[in-house]
């Protein structure tokens, strides 16, 4: 009743899968919210409160300022996610961060790379699943190690990691050890593109 109550104000379709992802990552917390590391505790509360506020963010759109250049805050936020490490990073902290708003964020990798933050981070966290999923040296089962890297809905994250990587997470736990070249075009693609975009944006 309070998720649906929260929510009445968006369109029905929206709504409902809204509350079938709020349930999913108050389930994922639930389960296994007390050994996460206090960084992905933080990515799976970011998720819930954006999406209870939803309704009002669809009204009012901070705007924040201006980057000096797109590709240069590309290049900065792209720096950020790598010394963040293997933590999730939710796209509100990286706006709060750069002190930039979603539109400008967005904007600003659609520019430089030609999709948006939310997918680069996405790719990202897939690409630290991949790496701690070859650890041979870890003990532990496919869906402790997806929750961790922030993905609650299993369903979801399979998909995505088996047309990323071209196999599925269980594979990749299995083969353990050996990092595939799709992972290294995959993952390293990402820096070389935003580290180039900013080069040519310097000497602009």
């Amino acid at each position: 009743m309070l998720r649906s109550g929260v929510l009445r104000n968006t369109d029905p379709a929206t709504s409902a899968d809204q509350i079938r992802n709020l349930s999913t990552l108050t389930t994922a917390l639930a389960e296994q919210g007390p050994s996460l590391p206090d960084g992905t505790f933080d990515f799976y509360k970011r998720n819930i409160l954006e999406l209870v506020t939803a309704p009002i963010r669809n009204v009012v759109r901070y705007q924040g300022r201006q980057p000096r250049s797109y590709a240069a805050l590309v290049w900065d936020v792209e720096r950020y996610l790598i010394e963040a490490g293997n933590r999730p990073v939710h796209v509100s902290e990286l706006c709060s961060t750069f002190n930039v708003g979603r539109r400008a964020l967005h904007r600003a990798f659609i520019n430089v790379l030609g999709f948006p933050p939310i997918a680069f981070a996405r790719r990202k966290r897939l690409c630290d699943v991949h790496e701690a999923l070859s650890d041979r040296e870890r003990i532990a089962t496919v869906k402790e190690i997806a929750i961790e890297h922030g993905f609650a809905d299993l369903s979801r994250f399979a998909t995505a990691y088996r047309r990323m990587f071209g196999e599925r997470p269980s594979e990749s736990l299995r083969r353990g050890g050996r990092f595939s070249v799709i992972w290294l075009v995959c993952c390293y693609g990402l820096h070389w593109a935003s580290m180039i975009a900013a080069l040519f944006s310097r000497r602009a």
